[in-house]
């Protein structure tokens, strides 16, 4: 009994006050997580991923997506038990974040010698703020930091082992996610071997990450050729994810600002644990101003405003001369980075942050089955949008179908048989366009139907797809494939509804002679009878293009259509696919409309930044019959 007193005396003096300080910073950090779903694109993929893993997971470790097969661990709904196991999940996150916090900065064992304002208050604000604005994916990326430097303090293989583990499941959830966490555990491993030169050791931790990269692998995806398949998959979704860029005119000294400070922070630091974490930081944190700079929206941008803020709040935490002049660096980073933001759209929306509620954590955890029940109900609310005529649902009845190019919501809604292509969303490489492409092909993994849906356009028509892109240009091969080997079955105001047949509709192409044009030059578009006639155009970088995009983003490219009716419309296009063909004829602005479309009679291509392609663009018309009788797009190709 004496034994026990002692114990529980040791426990409360050393344990208790840790404890009650994680408990707050959990309640008043934790976020506020809606396991809705919707229309929409980003709703869309998160039901389709949700779905895909609770009723059909091999075609879901099968296909080429930003988010892997465990996406449920980032984007969770009601599906099945997925929202109960992210809550668990995020738990042991939020959790492990602040005692790893503590653990590193070694005041685990100072509670018991004194209760002082600096040994206590000081790390605990600077974890409050930092578990305040750490998402799933920094919660992911931090911990393995403080398993990392554990491992560098102590040489022990446990804290390794979990940020190993950790790290391998991270990329299954989420790429980018598990490449930062991965990165950060390689990196201790050199930093390891410039310190200890221990080569049995370091030979060890090699080991160790291939032996359970390898395990988790087979764990998550079950074989060993989807392995190397979703391996070629992440290398060619991280090299296509420039095509996305966004325009945005950045305050060019906010940034310098910013890069400024954020450099000189790596190179003021002067405790060991802050050196070695702003190390381990500098590949995440140029993922993460990429990420940021390349999609330059609020939602994408504020990623890099999170981490940028969790950054400071651990070098803040790890350094221990230099406190002040950490956060006085920090504060300056933060702001430049808002300040170039101001003039976002929905900044001031995103930016009214409100202070996590603990009602936020007891609604979730406390009264599980009506927050759950609550999410389902506001999902068919929205989903009422997408339902589908009661003929075409009948005409497609337990056939499958792929809805094209993402509004999964359809399915959903509809409770169709839903057979997704390869590349989930649009393809982001030629590469993985050509596995979407086979899904339309004449074998037997089409799907019998397609559901095509479109995008007003700023003309008035219906015509574009993600970034005013032209919809007929950013896949073009598949979009070649999905004509010629489908034909129209009915229509509605924005819907095309294709089904699968045996006849191909698009016939050989014919090649025009290559010519070469420079930018902003119109060029005359050859006619056609009851044909399509695409433009292929090869650009090439320069040298200060290949820089720029390598450390900022890819310019802006367009292509602008003069019909004969003497309007001219503007769309952004990828020059990747560009290569492929870009759509010439017939020009379809109302897909699901019979009436009359002009005939586009010249083409020209703009870019923002000459100076990052060079001037001569290498280009041929490409000329594809429509044979069999076949009618494209309401037979608007007859109207040309």
């Amino acid at each position: 009994m004496n034994k026990l007193l002692v114990f529980w005396k040791k426990c409360k003096k050393e344990y208790l006050p840790l404890w009650v300080i994680t408990v707050i910073i959990l309640l008043f950090t934790f976020p506020n997580i809606f396991p809705d779903s919707g229309p929409g694109i980003d709703p869309s993929y998160q039901w389709a991923l949700n779905w895909l893993f609770v009723h059909d997971y091999d075609t879901l470790v099968h296909l080429n997506y930003p988010f892997g097969p465990l996406a449920f661990l980032r984007i969770p709904t009601y599906e099945g038990a997925n929202f109960t196991i992210f809550m668990v999940f995020i738990l042991l996150l939020k959790v492990g974040f602040v005692l790893l916090g503590f653990r590193e900065t070694q005041k685990m064992e100072t509670f018991s010698e004194t209760y002082s304002f600096s040994h206590w208050f000081v790390p605990s604000a600077f974890l409050l703020v930092a578990s305040y604005f750490a998402t799933v994916d920094l919660l992911i990326v931090f911990n393995v930091l403080f398993l990392c430097l554990i491992t560098l303090q102590e040489r022990k293989w446990g804290p390794f082992v979990m940020a190993s583990i950790l790290s391998a499941l991270a990329i299954f959830i989420k790429v980018s996610i598990g490449i930062n966490a991965m990165t950060i555990v390689l990196i201790s491993v050199i930093i390891g071997i410039l310190l200890n030169r221990e080569v049995r050791f370091t030979i060890s931790q090699l080991l160790i990450i291939l032996f359970v990269w390898l395990v988790s692998a087979f764990a998550v995806l079950h074989h060993p050729a989807t392995v190397w398949h979703w391996l070629t998959s992440v290398f060619h979704l991280v090299f296509g994810y420039g095509a996305l860029s966004l325009t945005y005119n950045n305050k060019v000294f906010c940034l310098v600002l910013f890069l400024t400070t954020t450099l000189t922070m790596m190179c003021i630091v002067s405790s060991k644990s802050a050196k070695y974490a702003s190390m381990m930081l500098a590949i995440p944190l140029f993922a993460f101003w990429k990420h940021a700079i390349m999609r330059e929206d609020v939602f994408h941008y504020f990623g890099l405003v999170n981490f940028i803020v969790v950054l400071w709040m651990i070098i803040a935490l790890l350094e221990e001369r230099r406190k002040a002049l950490v956060l006085l660096l920090g504060s300056v980073s933060i702001l430049s980075l808002m300040l170039n933001a101001s003039d976002m759209e929905l900044y001031h929306y995103k930016n009214n942050k409100e202070f996590c509620g603990v009602a936020n954590f007891t609604n979730p955890y406390f009264h599980y089955h009506k927050y759950v029940k609550n999410a389902q109900d506001y999902t068919e609310w929205l989903l009422l949008q997408r339902q589908l005529p009661d003929s075409m649902r009948q005409a497609i009845g337990e056939s499958t179908i792929d809805i094209y190019p993402y509004e999964f919501s359809y399915a959903a809604q509809n409770k169709l048989n839903w057979q997704p292509r390869v590349a989930l969303g649009s393809a982001l490489s030629r590469e993985l366009e050509t596995r979407s492409t086979k899904n339309f092909s004449s074998g037997e993994e089409a799907a019998q139907f397609v559901l095509m849906h479109f995008e007003d356009d700023p003309y008035g028509g219906h015509s574009v797809s993600i970034d005013n892109h032209y919809f007929m240009n950013d896949e073009p091969e598949l979009i070649r494939n999905l004509l010629s080997h489908y034909r129209l079955a009915m229509h509605t105001d924005q819907l095309l509804l294709l089904v699968h047949t045996g006849k191909e509709a698009l016939g050989k192409p014919k090649m025009g002679k290559p010519f070469t044009v420079r930018w902003d030059n119109w060029v005359e578009v050859p006619t056609a009878d009851h044909a399509v006639v695409r433009l292929k155009v090869q650009s090439r970088k320069s040298f200060w293009g290949k820089i720029k995009s390598a450390f900022y983003k890819e310019g802006y490219y367009f292509v602008e259509y003069q019909t004969d009716d003497g309007n001219v419309y503007s769309y952004r296009y990828n020059p990747v696919f560009a290569e492929e063909g870009l759509w010439c004829a017939p020009f379809v602005r109302f897909p699901s409309d019979t009436v009359s479309e002009p005939r586009v009679v010249r083409v020209r291509l703009l870019t923002d930044d000459k100076k990052s392609r060079k001037t001569d663009l290498r280009m041929s018309f490409e000329v594809i019959p429509i044979q069999n009788g076949a009618d494209l797009f309401l037979n608007k190709a007859n109207s040309q």
